[in-house]
């Protein structure tokens, strides 16, 4: 994956990811979200067809680096739970020697 700066504000980030797809960038866009100080964000792919996706971020006071940077890791906490989530239900659902 390439990230790319390619316009920066006080107030506001554009950031362009190549070679990669729309998943990651939604989760963190998701995130942006729900911080109060954003003002706007957004993760748009230009062409379904490119594997390119443009992050754009504004926020009120908080410089967007440090919204951006706090919002990637909320999104790998809520993974790393969902993950530890996940590994609980499959091991209590394995087969034991007794139930087959």
């Amino acid at each position: 994956m390439k990230l790319n700066v390619t316009s920066r504000t006080p107030r506001s980030i554009k950031i362009v990811l190549e070679d990669e797809d729309v998943s990651s960038a939604d989760i963190i866009h998701r995130e942006l979200l729900m911080d109060e100080d954003v003002v706007f964000a957004a993760a748009t792919v230009p062409h379904p067809l490119l594997k390119k996706v443009i992050v754009n971020l504004e926020t009120k006071q908080k410089d967007p680096k440090k919204a951006l940077i706090a919002s990637a890791d909320r999104a790998i906490k809520k993974i790393e739970e969902m993950l530890e989530k996940a590994r609980r239900a499959i091991d209590v659902s394995k087969p034991t020697s007794a139930s087959k």
